[in-house]
C-alpha cells in the first residue's frame, strides 16, 4: 500500500503541469468598449500633428502611422476603419484627454515609463516604436555634436521625458548647454525655426520626420550622433480598464505576428492557414478568444485587412514607401536584427 502511495505522489506532479483545455469566456465589462460601441467611434488622441506620424490632409483625411494604428482598432471592435475619429492634443494636456475620457486610446510618441503606469494610473499594452532621444541643429552653427555646443541652448518641451533625461545628462557631464521650455511640440520647434535656440531635442524618429517634412529640407539641419536616452514608445490607455488594455495588447502583437508570418493587407484573404494555429488566428479561422476580448471574430483579421501588418504600417508612413525613407532599425522584426517580437497567438 505504501508503494502504491508513493507512486501517487510521486505521478502528482507531472499531472498537474499538464495543460488543461480552457474554452474562452465572455470578457467582463469594459467601459471603453461600452463607449466605443454607443458612439460608433474609436477615439485616438494623437500628439503629433505633422507628416509621417499624423496629419490632416487638405481633403480633410488624417493620415499616418497612429493613424493607422487608430484605424486597426476601429476595425477590430466596430468592423469599420473609417470609424476612427482622431483627436489631436498639445503634450501639455495628452494624459487629461485620456483621464477625462475625452479619448479612448492616446496614440503619440510618448514613453512608457513606471510612473505613468502606476503614480498616474495609466495602462501601456505594448510597443510600436523603439526610440531614444536626440539632436538636431542648424548646419550653419557647427555643431557636430554635444561635446562641441559649448554653452549652446536647446529647445525643448516641458513636462516630458525629454526635459527629465537633459537635465540628467547636463548633472552627469557637467555640460552648459541652455534649456529654453515650451509648453507644445510646436511651440519648441517653432522656436527653433526662429533661432531662438542653436538645437532641438526629442526622440530621434520625430526628429527625422521634423527634418524630413520641413520646407527647407533635410540639407538644412545636421541630426547629432548623440543618443542619450532609451525611448520605447506605445499606445496608453486608462488604468482602469484592463479588457481594453488586454485587447490592444493583443492587437499590436498580432500585427507584429502578421509581418513574421507573412500576412498582409494582400494576402490575409486568401491565405491557408494549414496547421499553424497562429497563422490561423490571424486569418479568423481560429480560436481568437474573442469573446474573451468583447469583440467579434476574426477581429484581428479585419484589422490587418485594414492596414496591412506592423511592416506595412512602418514603411507606407515612416519607411521605405514613404517620403521620409527612414530606416527600421530596432523597430524592425528580431529575425533581421531588430526588437519586434510577436507573443505567441495560442
Amino acid at each position: 500500500m505504501r508503494r502504491i502511495l508513493r507512486l501517487v505522489l510521486l505521478l502528482l506532479p507531472v499531472f498537474s503541469v499538464l495543460p488543461t483545455p480552457v474554452s474562452a469566456t465572455p470578457a467582463p465589462s469594459s467601459p471603453t468598449l461600452e463607449a466605443i460601441r454607443e458612439r460608433n467611434s474609436v477615439r485616438c488622441a494623437v500628439q503629433a500633428a505633422y507628416g509621417g506620424y499624423a496629419t490632416l490632409g487638405t481633403d480633410g483625411v488624417w493620415r499616418g502611422f497612429m493613424v493607422d494604428y487608430c484605424r486597426a482598432i476601429a476595425a477590430a471592435v466596430l468592423g469599420n476603419a473609417d470609424l476612427a475619429e482622431i483627436l489631436h492634443t498639445e503634450s501639455s494636456l495628452r494624459f487629461q484627454v485620456v483621464s477625462g475620457r475625452q479619448a479612448d486610446i492616446l496614440l503619440s510618441g510618448t514613453t512608457v515609463t513606471m510612473g505613468r503606469a502606476t503614480a498616474m494610473g495609466f495602462s501601456f499594452p505594448g510597443i510600436y516604436l523603439y526610440d531614444g532621444q536626440g539632436f538636431v541643429t542648424h548646419r550653419e552653427t557647427g555643431i557636430t555634436a554635444l561635446s562641441s555646443a559649448g554653452t549652446a541652448s536647446i529647445c525643448a518641451i516641458a513636462n516630458t521625458t525629454s526635459i527629465q533625461n537633459l537635465r540628467e545628462y547636463i548633472n552627469r557631464t557637467g555640460s552648459k548647454l541652455t534649456l529654453i521650455e515650451s509648453s507644445s511640440d510646436e511651440g519648441a520647434w517653432s522656436n527653433f525655426l526662429k533661432r531662438r535656440c542653436d538645437l532641438y531635442t526629442n526622440d530621434r524618429l520625430g526628429l527625422r520626420v521634423r527634418v524630413g517634412t520641413s520646407p527647407q529640407g533635410p540639407s538644412a539641419y545636421v541630426l547629432l550622433p548623440d543618443i542619450i536616452s532609451r525611448e520605447p514608445l506605445g499606445p496608453m490607455v486608462r488604468g482602469d480598464d484592463p479588457v481594453f488594455h488586454s485587447l490592444i495588447q493583443w492587437l499590436l502583437n498580432g500585427l507584429i505576428a502578421a509581418e513574421e508570418f507573412g500576412v498582409t493587407r494582400a494576402t490575409v484573404a486568401t491565405l491557408q492557414a494549414g496547421n499553424n494555429h497562429d497563422l490561423s488566428v490571424l486569418l479568423g479561422t481560429g480560436e481568437d478568444y474573442a469573446a474573451t476580448f468583447g469583440v467579434a471574430p476574426g477581429w484581428l483579421h479585419r484589422a490587418i485587412a485594414a492596414v496591412g501588418n506592423a511592416g506595412e504600417i512602418y514603411d507606407r508612413n515612416l519607411g521605405a514607401l514613404s517620403p521620409l525613407k527612414i530606416d527600421r532599425g530596432l523597430n524592425d522584426l528580431w529575425t533581421r536584427g531588430g526588437l519586434m517580437y510577436p507573443l505567441p497567438l495560442r
